[in-house]
């Protein structure tokens, strides 16, 4: 246990089921400090939409635990927030690869899938605000293999960053990037996001459940929904689903 400088509490294992579940076990048991929960390994990962997740030994896994005082429809930016601060963390150590951000919150490079975050909201008894916990998931030493999209890691790409070093380097980043959000809001997130896009532009297949969208990645809205503009120039807005190059 230690206190980092950025006044959030520290907690590190040598394996978990789940990051995200020990976060919310603290929660629940009323604990609503700032912290960070990592795992040499987990047991039990997941990403979104229950998808497993392969927690291998010498990748990061690790979970931000922050209760900003926004209103709760607010607390998905934080999803930006976090895939800003895990692009800049890898672009600063691979300047001369392409690291874009895959909407809403997956990190590729060159395509291929480096990082993975998940948000999930849980209530510390008697606390008002709710906490956000943010499970960031990157591949450093190992890629995971038997996927169906393609998977890389750091040192894949002769990158030998401890995963130490990028664990304090992503709190940074982090904390940073959330102190911008609560003053100024997700504007300049969403700019910046905007900017490492994947697909921004291009012609795109969305997945939302069930139902399959085809046309344009135009932008996203001020609350980071995806604007899909399809062959008949009608603009969709879509807040959840996966995205496909065409």
């Amino acid at each position: 246990m230690a206190d980092f400088s950025g006044g959030i509490r520290i907690l590190r294992y040598g394996e978990l089921s789940s990051t995200n579940e020990q976060a919310k076990t603290l929660i629940e048991a009323g604990v609503s400090e700032r912290l960070v929960i990592s795992s040499d390994h987990q047991t039990d990962a997941r990403g979104r939409n229950g998808r497993q997740w392969q927690s291998l030994r010498g990748n990061l896994a690790c979970s931000i635990v922050v209760c900003p005082r926004v209103p709760p429809a607010r607390l998905s930016e934080l999803s930006f927030v976090a895939a800003v601060a895990v692009q800049r963390c890898i672009k600063k150590l691979i300047p001369s690869q392409s690291v874009k951000i895959k909407w809403p919150n997956d990190i590729l490079v060159e395509g291929a899938k480096i990082s993975g975050i998940l948000l999930e909201v849980a209530h510390a008894v008697g606390s008002k605000h709710p906490s956000v916990i943010v499970g960031i998931g990157v591949n450093i030493a190992l890629a995971p293999d038997n996927l169906k999209y393609r998977a890389i890691c750091l040192r894949d790409l002769d990158c030998g960053v401890s995963d130490d070093a990028f664990f304090f380097n992503l709190i940074d980043q982090f904390l940073q990037l959330e102190n911008k959000w609560l003053l100024y809001g997700l504007g300049s997130i969403l700019a910046e996001w905007l900017d490492h896009a994947f697909g921004l532009g291009e012609k795109i297949l969305v997945r939302t459940g069930e139902r399959e969208l085809e046309g344009v990645f135009e932008n996203l809205d001020e609350r980071g929904a995806l604007l899909l503009r399809g062959a008949d120039g009608k603009v969709d807005k879509i807040s959840a689903g996966d995205i496909f190059l065409r």
